[in-house]
């Protein structure tokens, strides 16, 4: 399979403390503390799609960044420092309401005493119905009294609940600790334009957003967006029955959070251009910073690079790229913890030599990635008000998990499925261009809510392919 082109062979290495048979101590390379609580948890496992380039060619390369966290050590858990924003809004009312009280007790229970929390509900206009607060016994009794007096309202003022969700969790950052902020909506909000601009200060202050879609009206590009440029994760909650449990989960993992704000640096070699990461809508070229977000224990983070590399002779290695993986120890003192790594690959005339370096694999892996890249890509353009060009990139994603999943399930079973997105893509095209014909045609019926929860499902998918875990 050929179809993402030649590889490359990858060594990762990390920080390696100084020998000592009796003692480990904290040391430090480049002026970055290496803390002993997280380092040997963080893994890097790097796999190339070939070992060798075609000499006196330029080439097109992809390399797959495994980054992976063992279990934490017993009783190891940080402290928590998180905000919630609720949507009561209109579109609320009912078991969702119900639903979310629910939901948000029960995150109540979960916490540890001595963690903070704060809620916030935005309808109409935001308001912070529990200002950040240390949980002990007293005060998860006025904690939960406010999440009974929660009642669905209004419109969907998502950007200033949203905010004031980020300042609480501000106002008691911990530097040994989590700091997360998670946001439940069901709607679109009344003002989208500020909300990237506030995840994106969130992600500077160290603080990442999970957002949680629920029900079949939100903006799910939005809501990605939210959470991938804060370095959060994105869920999508088909009904307001799964809230809760989807909550609980998301506690738990905070709490196996080995390390906080984590991102990835890259830096192509001479001659070399970083072409695309894929899944992630980031400014190319010789330096790209990629957000991971928080480290979790169990679970695994794939990045998938694209490169391209100017021809070399035969025997000479190509300094292709340098990977600086960076994040904050959760378990310890705070302190900044680095793994770095670097790509290299050598031009050979023979033949035999590229082929026989060639992994299938991570051909897999990168359609895999690519399929749901474009998936997303997909579902923004047709929100956008574009379905042709979105139908477009729903066929080439047909076509790369046709072409590459021929001994691959789960490709076979993403091909089969795109025939149904495409055809859903309307739902959610702004009205005007969806439902109102051109050429003065009979106007066409609504989208059936089948379609919305089509496209909801895909997304929902495609952006778990992407982050991981």
């Amino acid at each position: 399979m050929r179809f993402f082109g030649l590889g490359l062979c990858l060594v990762m290495f990390g920080c390696a403390a100084t020998p000592n048979k009796d003692v480990e101590h904290p040391h430090k390379t480049d002026n970055v503390v290496v803390a002993d609580a997280t380092r040997h948890l963080v893994k890097i496992d790097a796999e190339a799609t070939d070992r060798f380039v075609k000499a006196g060619a330029s080439s097109e390369l992809v390399v797959r960044l495994r980054i992976g966290v063992d279990a934490l050590p017993k009783k190891a858990r940080s402290k928590v420092n998180l905000a919630l924003a609720v949507d009561t809004s209109g579109s609320m009312e009912g078991d969702a309401i119900v639903h979310a009280r629910e939901a948000c007790m029960k995150m109540v229970d979960a916490l540890a005493d001595g963690d903070r929390l704060a809620i916030v509900t935005f309808d109409t206009r935001a308001e912070v119905i529990v200002p950040a607060i240390v949980l002990d016994k007293k005060s998860r009794a006025l904690v939960r009294a406010r999440i009974r007096a929660m009642q669905a309202r209004g419109t969907t003022d998502m950007a200033g609940g949203l905010s004031a969700a980020v300042s609480q969790v501000t106002s008691g950052m911990l530097s040994d600790g989590i700091n997360r902020v998670v946001l439940l909506g069901d709607g679109v909000p009344n003002d989208p334009a500020p909300l990237t601009a506030i995840a994106q200060q969130a992600r500077q202050n160290g603080i990442a957003i999970t957002s949680l879609g629920l029900g079949l009206d939100y903006d799910e590009t939005l809501m990605g967006q939210v959470a991938q440029l804060s370095g959060g994760k994105f869920h999508y909650v088909r009904s307001s029955e799964q809230v809760a449990s989807v909550l609980e989960e998301e506690v738990l993992k905070i709490e196996r959070v080995a390390g906080r704000n984590a991102s990835l640096q890259l830096v192509a070699g001479p001659g070399v251009t970083i072409v695309e990461v894929v899944g992630h809508q980031l400014p190319m070229g010789q330096r790209v910073g990629v957000p991971v977000g928080d480290l979790v224990a169990g679970e695994q983070r794939d990045v998938v690079v694209r490169l391209s590399a100017p021809a070399r002779a035969a025997g000479a290695v190509v300094e292709l790229v340098d990977a600086e993986l960076t994040y904050q120890d959760a378990l310890g003192s705070g302190a900044s913890v680095q793994e770095r790594g670097f790509v290299s690959v050598r031009a050979t005339e023979d033949l035999a030599e590229i082929k026989g370096g060639h992994n299938d694999e991570i051909d897999l892996a990168t359609a895999r990635a690519s399929v749901a890249a474009l998936v997303i890509q997909a579902i923004a353009t047709a929100r956008a008000g574009n379905l042709p060009e979105a139908q477009r990139l729903v066929d080439r994603a047909e076509k790369i998990a046709r072409e590459e999943g021929r001994d691959d399930a789960e490709l076979k079973a993403k091909a089969l499925e795109m025939p149904k997105l495409r055809k859903s893509l309307s739902a959610i095209v702004p009205a005007p261009q969806a439902i109102a014909p051109p050429n003065g045609s009979p106007p066409v019926a609504a989208p059936r809510p089948a379609d919305a929860a089509a496209v909801r499902e895909a997304h929902g998918a495609a952006v778990g392919t992407i982050q991981g875990g």
